[in-house]
């Protein structure tokens, strides 16, 4: 469908190159850390949900500037603003090497993405993939190795990540002097395999991060109550 209707808000998600919105990408915007008066970067933007999803635990003291490398998903995002009138994000199209080397002094208290998660040899002949999917657009290594200049003392990095990756970005997170500060393992089912993992690093280290898990569904293929707990803000059908 064309449009994803959400409680609050609508996302419009009609371009061919744009992931359209997925279950992780809400989640991480109903279960990052956030605090009264924060700025916040998200980088790559895709449709804008992540952002838009943010918005309704921010207050509106609050700022977000999205980038995306992909001018069909910069369009998406600004549009989406647009659509559900708001004021305080601002929408640029730009690499996140190119965001860094134009905006050297801008610090954020927070700093989220979705980023792209499969490291081979890009094949695909489908548009959306070129850079929402493979790393060869963006490797873990520039994400946190930029990501990291322009966190604030205390600032956190929040990223959905195929839960196989979770040593390697923990090696490359240590290297860049980011600590696992919460982590939520995310699951479709029990007994099934970790599906996603949602990370947030801080450039503080903490003694005993958080660590959790949620399944999305139950044995009876139901939706759990802690999943409807996280999303019942969001969704329409809860």
């Amino acid at each position: 469908m064309d449009f994803f209707q959400f409680k609050k808000f609508i996302v419009k998600q009609n371009s061919a190159s744009v992931f359209k919105v997925n279950t992780e990408a809400v989640l991480l915007s109903a279960w990052v850390t956030v605090r009264e008066r924060i700025n916040i970067l998200e980088i790559g933007s895709g449709t804008g949900v992540i952002s838009l999803g943010l918005l309704q635990r921010l207050k509106e003291t609050s700022h977000i500037t999205t980038i995306d490398i992909d001018e069909n998903a910069y369009h998406l995002t600004l549009e989406n603003i647009l659509l559900n009138n708001v004021t305080n994000v601002e929408v640029k199209h730009a690499s996140l090497e190119d965001f860094s080397k134009t905006s050297l002094q801008c610090k954020f208290d927070l700093i989220l993405s979705n980023p792209p998660f499969f490291e081979t040899t890009y094949k695909s002949t489908k548009p959306r993939n070129i850079y929402a999917k493979y790393t060869n657009s963006l490797s873990y290594e520039d994400l946190l190795e930029t990501a990291v200049k322009h966190l604030k003392d205390n600032g956190i990095l929040a990223l959905v990540l195929p839960f196989e990756v979770l040593d390697k970005i923990v090696a490359i997170a240590a290297k860049n002097k980011l600590y696992i500060h919460r982590q939520l393992t995310l699951y479709s089912r029990p007994h099934k395999r970790p599906l996603r993992i949602l990370i947030e690093f801080a450039n503080k280290d903490i003694f005993q991060p958080e660590s959790t898990s949620l399944c999305i569904k139950d044995s009876k293929n139901e939706y759990t109550e802690s999943y409807k707990d996280y999303l019942s803000q969001y969704y329409t059908i809860f």
